[in-house]
């Protein structure tokens, strides 16, 4: 058996130390560096900015109880307007709002065709001939305003990464609090005082295992236990025979017999000594050690040995399960796989952050390359194309990038196009943030108020798990606070003293199996060395003296109270009071306690022949001269007289003519008052005196009127008495199988209760003996060897299980997921994006330098400047080519834009003729009126053909051309027009001049018909697909003026 258990703990052994190893790998994974510092006041604010005063998102959704009621528009509403106000709604769709007025902007200036009005302000408005292109300061102020924007710009951006480092940061926090929240559930932290559920689960299994009977550290305790049996019996005999006569004693027929006017003068005195001699024997060695052992063998044999079996057995398999829940539920924070928070918070975050910084420096790139051909070719008279050209995309390209940024900002995070997702994981998010930051109890109840629970409907078990996440998770709680699990999980009192009492695990435990026995161990500690042996204790032999010396009849006298009460005895002299049952006088002994010790009482035959002498003292007291000296009323007599004349007491014979007297017979002849110096009150005293003593003293020393107990003998009929006088108390044959020693009461005479007294006194004297025998022969084996054994295996198990199971790990997860998760990357996110009005708002109320946050709205602004820079080139190129278009007509308009192909350098073929082509579409002055076109040339495509009908000429155009103008080449569905047009969508991609817009509509590189022919872009396409044979020989040409604000 020995080999098995080895074998097991060493399998044990070894998966635990295999599970704690990984978890701790787990955690050098996710916590390989440490966090740089985090000012909570301003992560705090950003949620609280980015969610709302007070949290108005999540306070109208629990207003409106959207979980019981479903969604109720009208309710929405309601609530929405008690807990938003205007400024919050104006934050938050201030950039939304800003976006959709610059998109219909640029519709309106872009798209000419939709808003030909707009349109023709934008590029018309205050047109004039501009000279400041041939300005060298004006193109130096140009290039310093673009070059301070761009740079502002890029910089900003450049910033925006270190908004991500706290992102990073918080979703490694997270992951990495996460770690060790696994860690410390599984393995522990002896720091926080939690054990661990691996280790809780181990220390169960194998407490478990050593309570089975048949186990070997059981097998010890019982061994040892039935080796201690003796102890035990002797305690329970000593304290049976001590208890027994104390309640001889202090039986109160015995004390005062009922009716008998007499009262025990010993019996009072007794029990004010046994009493505390029993409790001077529960504070010795032996006692201490037999509570010990007693405890020890009702706690570890059976019913309750089974029921803490049970008890430890059953909560196995609830701890394994919620530490699989807890490995199964934060494993999300730690997973990489698709889906999990890992991937999700890190595989897209940095690379569009990335993007969107190298698209700016993109768009900055494009910028200083139209500066530099506006530098060289811009200010003349008829102002080249490629000015317009790289202005306008640059132009376009910084006001989209500005739209995209707002676009992102409009739906809350990143600036990015996530859509309403973002929007909600950004604003609730933050909310639910802030709910996580300061949760507690009342927070949760409202929660599951919130989702359906109705308030009464919170029973025990919910209101504990209410009680338990508000101490061990909230972050409000007192440092101090109880954190220990077994002290915070209520359950119903074993032992109630009401109906429904309520307890924890942690005092059913100790209180009904690890405290008796610790006290008791305690106790054994401390009276060990006080008092070595119980038999020499001087409360001991002050008992024995007492008992060996009580002559019982001596020390029963006469009542006063009673007496003087009774109309039949008060003529009695008051001398007789103090008569004793004794028929002579007596001597008490000097060991009696206090004032009976050497106290000469008078006996009944003084009282009927001999008579004596007392001393009146004052009042009704008297005092014995010479022999006797009594004080009355008595119940503890002064040992010394009190003063005052000398008094003599005659015998009730004195006032008898004839008498005949002996005790305990009486008076067989003898009448009171016929003596010749009788009178009638000596006669009355007389007959008093002789009815209390035949009528009271005589019956009581001769009839059972006393309780004598005996102990009963088992598994005998009751009445059976067991003589302890001659009992083994090696084998207590009186002693009861449950331990315990029974007694019955038996009526019983003066001298057989004297008899049982006086018994005692042998009885104490050899049961102590034996007892102080048993201590000195067992104490090292309970003090030693079954002390170690149930410490080490059964209560150490149990105090390491109660003390070890502190929540407060779960409180350091909380506040590690927190500070990271919300703290760190929501408010991260929100330092990426802010609205502008926040952003102003916060330059007036503190005045500090650029902020993290503000990166993105800075970007945004300051891309949109840069786009109004670009304007400015564009413009004085198209104004200065509007003005020269006006002032050059017809033949000399078209030879003036011949030029074109040439200053760009590039040897193209000119473009073919075009067979049957009318002379009409040949050139626009064709028609014969300059400056008008056809009808059905606009930006759609008409399905008959040209018309002759014309309009009056414009060149109010954009560098940009919708889609279906490149089919325009085209008039019927031809596979060259869809080759056309896939080389020519390519090449603008490729050459970067379409990749914003491109899937809006195609870039080109001429802002009218006659000068998209002669691009270079054009004639290489066209070039290319007739070399090739791809165009077919009725491919016509449409050559005429684009005016857009013609259907």
């Amino acid at each position: 058996m020995a080999r098995s258990w080895l074998l097991a703990a060493a399998a044990l052994f070894s998966l635990v130390q295999g599970q704690v190893q990984t978890q701790d790998r787990t955690v050098e994974t996710f916590c390989p560096v440490d966090f740089v510092h985090l000012d909570v006041a301003v992560a705090r604010a950003n949620l609280l900015v980015s969610a709302g005063q007070d949290n108005p998102i999540y306070e109208t959704v629990m207003d409106a109880d959207i979980v019981t009621n479903g969604v109720s528009t009208d309710v929405l509403l309601e609530k929405f307007e008690e807990n938003l106000d205007v400024t919050f709604v104006a934050g938050k769709a201030f950039a939304f709002v800003m976006l959709i007025l610059l998109l219909i902007l640029w519709m309106g200036g872009c798209w000419c065709f939709l808003f030909p009005c707009c349109m023709r302000c934008c590029c018309r408005c205050c047109e004039v001939h501009h000279q400041l292109g041939k300005k060298w300061w004006f193109h130096v102020f140009l290039w310093c305003l673009f070059l301070a924007l761009a740079a502002g710009c890029i910089a900003v951006q450049a910033v925006s990464f270190v908004a991500y480092n706290d992102i990073d940061q918080g979703i490694q926090g997270t992951a990495c609090y996460s770690a060790k929240f696994v860690r410390d559930a599984v393995n522990g932290n002896p720091s926080l005082n939690f054990t661990g559920f691996l280790p809780i689960t181990d220390m169960l299994e194998e407490v478990t295992l050593l309570l089975e009977p048949d186990s070997p550290v059981m097998q010890d305790i019982i061994s040892l236990l039935d080796l201690t049996y003796d102890l035990e019996k002797a305690i329970t005999v000593n304290f049976a025979v001590l208890t027994m006569l104390l309640d001889l004693v202090g039986d109160r027929q015995n004390a005062a017999p009922s009716g008998s006017m007499h009262k025990c003068q010993i019996c009072q005195p007794l029990v004010n000594l046994v009493r505390p001699l029993l409790e001077e024997l529960e504070g010795t060695v032996a006692f201490a050690l037999f509570i010990a052992r007693s405890e020890v063998h009702k706690q570890l044999q059976g019913p309750a040995l089974t029921q803490l079996r049970a008890s430890i057995n059953s909560t196995v398999a609830p701890i394994k399960e919620i530490k699989a829940m807890i490995v199964e539920k934060i494993g999300f924070y730690l997973s990489t796989a698709e889906g999990q928070f890992q991937y999700v918070m890190g595989g897209y975050l940095f690379p569009v952050i990335l993007a969107l910084f190298l698209l700016c420096i993109l768009i900055v790139i494009h910028g200083i390359f139209s500066l530099a051909v506006f530098g060289c070719c811009g200010g003349r008279e008829h102002d080249p194309c490629c000015v317009r050209y790289s202005a306008g995309y640059s132009l376009c390209s910084s006001y989209c990038y500005t739209m995209l940024l707002l676009l992102g900002r409009g739906w809350k995070v990143l600036r990015l196009l996530l859509g309403g997702i973002i929007t909600i994981l950004s604003t609730v998010g933050s909310g639910v943030c802030l709910v996580m930051l300061d949760y507690d109890r009342e927070v949760g109840k409202r929660l599951l108020v919130a989702s359906g629970m109705e308030s009464a409907e919170l029973d025990e078990y919910l209101d504990m798990a209410l009680n338990l996440s508000d101490q061990c998770m909230s972050l409000k709680g007192a440092e101090n606070a109880n954190w220990n699990l077994v002290d915070l999980i209520p359950i119903p009192k074993v032992n109630p003293t009401f109906p429904g009492e309520m307890s924890t695990p942690r005092k059913e435990i100790i209180e009904l199996a690890i405290k008796p026995i610790q006290d008791a161990f305690a106790k054994l500690d401390e009276y060990e060395a006080l008092i070595p042996t119980v038999s020499t204790m001087p409360e001991v032999n002050m008992v024995l003296k007492v008992i060996g010396d009580i002559n019982m009849r001596s020390l029963i006298w006469s009542d006063p109270t009673e007496i003087l009460v009774d109309p039949r005895y008060r003529a009695m002299n008051p001398a007789y009071h103090l008569v004793t049952l004794n028929c002579p006088d007596t001597l008490l002994s000097p060991d009696l306690p206090g004032p009976l010790a050497n106290l000469r009482v008078p006996g009944m035959d003084s009282m009927a022949m001999d008579g004596y002498f007392v001393v009146r003292t004052t009042g009704d007291e008297l005092a014995t001269g010479n022999e006797f000296k009594v004080v009355l009323p008595l119940e503890f007599p002064d040992t010394q007289p009190r003063g005052g004349s000398e008094i003599q007491v005659h015998g009730l014979e004195s006032d008898m003519l004839t008498q005949n007297w002996s005790c305990p017979a009486g008076f067989s002849e003898g009448t009171c008052g016929t003596a010749p110096a009788s009178n009638a009150g000596t006669a009355a005293a007389c007959r008093a005196g002789l009815a209390f003593l035949e009528e009271k003293k005589l019956p009581l020393q001769q009839n059972p009127v006393f309780n004598c107990r005996f102990f009963q003998k088992p598994g005998e009929p009751w009445g059976t008495p067991c003589e302890i006088s001659n009992m083994s108390f090696g084998d207590a044959q009186c002693i009861f199988p449950n331990g315990s020693m029974e007694t019955f009461i038996v009526g019983c005479t003066v001298d057989e209760f004297a008899a049982q007294i006086s018994g005692f006194e042998e009885l104490i004297r050899s049961g102590l003996h034996f007892l102080d025998l048993t201590v000195d022969g067992i104490v090292d084996t309970i003090m030693i060897t079954l002390r170690r054994l149930v410490e080490e295996n059964i209560l150490n198990p149990l105090n390491i299980l109660l003390n070890g199971l502190h929540c407060s790990f779960m409180r350091e997860f909380w506040s590690g997921l927190t500070s990271s998760l919300c703290l760190r990357s929501v408010s991260g996110l929100y330092t990426m994006s802010v609205s502008p009005m926040t952003f102003w708002k916060r330059r007036r109320e503190q005045s500090l330098a650029l902020q993290f946050h503000d990166c993105y709205v800075v970007a945004a602004i300051l891309s949109l400047l840069v786009a109004g820079a670009m304007y400015i080139p564009w413009r004085f190129s198209r104004d200065n080519q509007d003005i020269w278009r006006t002032t050059h007509t017809g033949e000399a308009a078209a030879d003036a834009e011949a030029p074109t192909v040439a200053e760009t350098d590039l040897a193209s073929p000119p473009v073919p003729a075009v067979e049957a082509a009318p002379p009409s579409a040949a050139v626009p002055a064709a028609d014969g009126t300059p400056g008008s076109r056809p009808k059905g040339s606009g930006s759609a495509v008409h399905p008959v053909g040209c018309v002759t009908t014309t309009f009056p000429a414009s060149s109010h155009s954009m560098p940009y051309l919708p889609v279906d103008m490149v089919f325009r080449f085209f008039p019927r569905w031809t596979r060259d027009k869809v080759r056309f047009f896939y080389w020519y969508y390519l090449v603008s991609f490729l050459t970067g001049l379409g990749i914003l817009m491109g899937y809006f509509h195609t870039p080109y590189v001429g802002d009218n018909y006659d000068h998209f022919a002669e691009t270079p872009l054009y004639l290489w396409t066209k070039s290319s697909l007739a070399k090739t044979g791809q165009l077919e020989e009725n491919l016509r040409v449409k050559v005429h003026h684009f005016y857009p604000q013609t259907e």
